[in-house]
């Protein structure tokens, strides 16, 4: 019976450029015992790991301003300079609202408001968008308008219709 012997092999493998987020990595190995050719062992090992840089996504490119707007639907654009796994938006303190990719804001109260953004990267890193105060302004009744433009125009001319009947006698 002869002795076998054990040999330790060890490799390093560099990967480069790796995404922040979840990985796995799987290591295969093959050994043959030097006494019987015939056998031969196959093995595998699979590694998981995070890749975090430790930054949080950045939010930029907001399509909303600091300032007043004279409508109430208003489109919120926005890009995200990484990948993620969970974005919303809190607007006057409410509860964080999950979106999937830009939208709009629909029917905003009359007033002032503010609106923040949140991404939450793949590797778990929070970022926040700057916090944006707006208004809306109260719009101004076109009805009223209309309604005043035909009364004006009613009451000018029954006065001219009177101020000529008056003059013809």
């Amino acid at each position: 019976m002869g002795v076998q012997s054990y040999y330790l092999i060890t490799g390093y493998a560099t990967l480069l450029e790796m995404p922040e987020g979840s990985h796995s990595i799987t290591v295969y190995g093959r050994y043959e015992f030097p006494i019987s050719y015939h056998n031969i062992g196959l093995d595998n090992r699979t590694v998981y790991f995070t890749v975090n840089d430790g930054n949080p996504p950045k939010i930029s490119n907001l399509s909303l301003e600091n300032k007043t707007y004279n409508q109430n639907d208003l489109p919120l654009n926005f890009t995200v300079d990484e990948s993620t796994s969970w974005i919303g938006y809190c607007l006057d303190g409410q509860p964080n609202a999950t979106v999937t990719e830009n939208f709009t804001l629909t029917e905003l109260s009359s007033g002032s408001h503010t609106l923040t953004v949140y991404a939450n990267g793949t590797a778990g890193n929070m970022g926040a968008s700057e916090t944006i105060s707006f208004g809306i302004a109260t719009p101004f009744p076109t009805t009223l308008v209309v309604t005043a433009s035909v009364v004006s125009v009613a009451i000018i001319g029954t006065g001219l219709l009177v101020y000529f009947r008056k003059r013809k006698r």
